[in-house]
């Protein structure tokens, strides 16, 4: 693994109130999707945060995104030895993610660089940022 972000995550129910809130504080939105936002603060935008629908929701409160430079590299290493609870896809247009969950149920999702036409990836930066799951 390189040293690259680590993203908080939150499941919720309510994704367009919560949108709208973190707008109205002056977040910026930095990615979305149908069933997902990441917002950065305003003045900062390596503190971010990141929300799914609840639907997403594995058996943990709490999801960690750690963006790695190699997303395909580090499925087939942890793929070989742990049972994945997300096997590698399409998170947005661009960006290929997988999970694993750690022995206390903390799910950990591995996201590579986002790639797009005529950039053929966004390096990552180096940031922890949190991610909260609420239940409702």
């Amino acid at each position: 693994m390189t040293d690259v972000p680590a993203a908080p995550l939150v499941a919720t129910d309510r994704l367009e109130e919560t949108r709208a809130f973190y707008r109205w504080l002056g977040f910026k939105v930095v990615q979305a999707g149908p069933d997902r936002v990441e917002l950065a603060w305003p003045d900062d935008l390596d503190r971010r945060i990141a929300f799914h629908e609840a639907t997403i929701v594995a058996t943990s409160t709490v999801s960690l995104r750690l963006e790695v430079a190699d997303v395909e590299g580090q499925y087939r290493r942890i793929g070989a030895v742990h049972t994945l609870a997300a096997k590698l896809g399409e998170d947005g247009p661009g960006r290929r993610v997988f999970a694993v969950a750690d022995p206390n149920g903390v799910m950990l999702e591995f996201a590579g660089p986002v790639r797009s036409v005529g950039n053929p990836a966004v390096p990552p930066r180096a940031v922890l940022y949190p991610m909260v799951m609420s239940a409702g």
